[in-house]
């Protein structure tokens, strides 16, 4: 349906949402009373009734909504594409993390083995031998 919205044909609230709209975007709208026919109504619609609307902007005369659309993809992108520089700078982060907590276990490994190796070479594990009284009986 082509809608001219300076004619003074349709509702208020018809003349607010649809100007917001880019090429393409589809939107419920709920329309209260005071932005569509008030509390006297008209032919076909109640007094009082609020009016709900599903509608999807298929194109426009207005360039403004043509660029609004074309920016408003460009932004899509744009947060699309943070969104997987973030999702790889974490991805690295863990990697990264992972190689540290790899290196730092086998380095405790060949800790662990030195000091074993250092213990077993020594008799009785301590300093200078035997560790008894010589000469005495």
């Amino acid at each position: 349906m082509k809608v001219k919205l300076d004619a003074g044909k349709v509702i208020r609230g018809w003349t607010l949402v649809l100007p917001t709209m880019c090429k393409g975007e589809m939107a419920s709208v709920r329309i209260a009373p005071e932005y569509a026919y008030g509390a006297e109504g008209t032919e076909g619609v109640p007094a009082g009734a609020t009016l709900e609307f599903d509608i999807e902007m298929v194109a426009t005369e207005n360039s403004s909504n043509d660029r609004a659309a074309q920016h408003a993809a460009a932004e899509v992108a744009r947060l699309a594409g943070a969104k997987a520089d973030r999702a790889a700078q974490e991805a690295k982060r863990k990697e990264d993390l992972a190689i540290r907590e790899a290196r730092k276990k086998e380095a405790q490994e060949k800790m662990a083995a030195k000091l074993a190796a250092k213990q077993g070479g020594k008799k009785g594990g301590k300093k200078g031998g035997g560790g008894g009284k010589k000469g005495k009986k």
